[in-house]
């Protein structure tokens, strides 16, 4: 019995410490995404009155299943677009309506895997070494804490495309775009919300859009 009592006194204090360490808490960094903008040079944007944007948004991650994103989410980020567009003055038209402009949405999603490994000098920073005890280098006398987890890191992209002169120009460019990018979380609401946060941002972000 007193070498149990022993061994467990010489635990104790390893136990307690790798029971302090603790995984990363990734809901935290969903709480914002950064939103990056981008204009293309010499465009006078009060030249395009009306747009087109699509009811569905492009889904994409990190496997071979891309697909379109419907429903209640969808819904709420494209009405998040609209609402900004109309306060900058521009009208919803048709697709065959001959747009002006063309928003396209999209999603991507990937999973991230980390590992991290500390060891005894990690359990008591700031103390002496592992081998104050005159243990030498070769001899392993360390406890070693590996924790391995995983986040999702999203991007949501919008995309203003010039219609109005791609017949004349031949071609299709964007002349705008913005990106929200960050962690993601397991809320579906969550998630939305940091998405229409990220969008509503991105326009404040580009008062030169207003079509007045």
């Amino acid at each position: 019995m007193k070498k149990h009592h022993y061994l467990l006194g010489l635990l104790a204090p390893i136990l307690l410490t790798a029971a302090c360490r603790k995984i990363p808490n990734t809901d935290e960094l969903k709480s914002n995404l950064v939103v990056a903008t981008n204009k293309a040079p010499g465009i006078q944007y009060n030249s395009y009155k009306t747009y087109f944007i699509s009811d569905t948004i492009a889904y994409l991650d990190d496997t071979s299943t891309d697909s379109i994103l419907v429903g209640s989410t969808a819904d709420q980020i494209i009405d998040a677009v609209k609402n900004n567009m109309s306060r900058y003055g521009y009208t919803l038209v048709g697709r065959n309506q001959n747009p002006d402009v063309g928003l396209a949405l999209a999603i991507t999603k990937n999973v991230n895997v980390e590992t991290y490994y500390a060891g005894w000098w990690d359990y008591y920073p700031g103390y002496w070494d592992p081998w104050y005890w005159y243990y030498p280098s070769y001899y392993p006398y360390y406890y070693p804490f590996t924790a391995v987890y995983t986040y999702t890191t999203g991007s949501l992209i919008l995309n203003m495309i010039d219609l109005k002169n791609a017949v004349a120009e031949e071609k299709l460019t964007v002349i705008w775009n913005m990106a929200g990018i960050g962690a993601v979380g397991s809320s579906v609401s969550g998630n939305t919300q940091a998405g229409i946060d990220a969008i509503n941002q991105g326009f404040s972000q580009s008062s030169y859009l207003k079509t007045n």
